[in-house]
């Protein structure tokens, strides 16, 4: 039987079983390979007269003590929310989202329709958990 094919020189592929060795060598590579392209499209695409700037954020873990199942952390910034776990992740943009007391308020009482309008890109299969777990987010007491 022939070994899995780790990489074929851009991503990685077919992989079985890596050893600890191997996932080192691919922590490496993988590295080296976003550091190439982030210089290459930091150049490309005319970032040198950027600046960045602190905002405010806050992140949270939800999920059930001593188990990972179903769950998954989520990130406020102003404008946006960003949750994501073991079921994918999912980016959502809006104006009211411009603070964190309004954005767990939106979520707390939006329907599907508005959070569809909400997301960045292309809706995930699994919509309904993203809606369902940040509608629970929404709902709950924060600890800030």
């Amino acid at each position: 039987m022939n070994p899995p094919v780790l990489f074929d020189g851009d991503g990685i592929y077919n992989v079985n079983w890596i050893s600890p060795t191997e996932i080192l060598f691919l922590t490496a590579y993988s590295q080296l390979h976003t550091e190439r392209n982030m210089t290459s499209d930091y150049s490309e695409h005319g970032f040198a007269d950027h600046t960045i700037i602190a905002s405010e954020s806050k992140s949270w873990f939800v999920g059930r003590p001593g188990t990972n199942k179903n769950s998954f952390c989520v990130t406020w910034s102003p404008g946006a929310v960003f949750i994501y776990g073991e079921k994918g992740n999912l980016t959502l943009i809006y104006s009211k989202f411009n603070s964190y007391e309004m954005t767990k308020k939106w979520f707390s009482s939006c329907n599907m329709d508005e959070f569809k309008a909400a997301i960045a890109h292309n809706h995930p299969e699994n919509l309904e958990f993203f809606y369902e777990a940040l509608k629970h987010w929404g709902n709950q007491k924060h600890y800030v």
